[in-house]
């Protein structure tokens, strides 16, 4: 089974969003926690992370992405796009590509 989500140092998680085509990259909870910081339940392949995703900013042309992974209506594995998504993928659930992406013409562009 391939990694959807590659940790990348001791504290942080990255995964290339199949919806606004951009990197994610999280803060996982440590202790003393640190804001922002999400829970993540250690899989690579099956991730959950809480709470919900959201990225957005003037400086990324005003658009939204927000999600859930492997929660809230998201099987583990899976990203469920919220409607306030600006992109193709709102309102949808599908599963989260293996990371890194493969490369063909139809996929991820970096």
């Amino acid at each position: 089974m391939s990694a959807s989500v590659i940790e990348v140092s001791s504290g942080s998680i990255i995964f290339k969003c199949p919806g606004c085509r951009l990197y994610h990259e999280l803060r996982i909870r440590t202790d003393p926690p640190q804001a922002p910081s999400w829970e993540w339940n250690g899989s690579l392949d099956k991730p959950v992370i809480t709470p919900s995703i959201l990225a957005r900013g003037s400086d990324w042309e005003n658009r939204t992405c927000h999600s859930f992974v492997g929660c809230n209506g998201a099987q583990p594995g899976e990203i469920r796009f919220l409607a306030d998504s600006t992109h193709a993928l709102a309102g949808q659930t599908v599963p989260l590509p293996p990371y890194p992406p493969e490369k063909n013409g139809e996929d991820l562009q970096d």
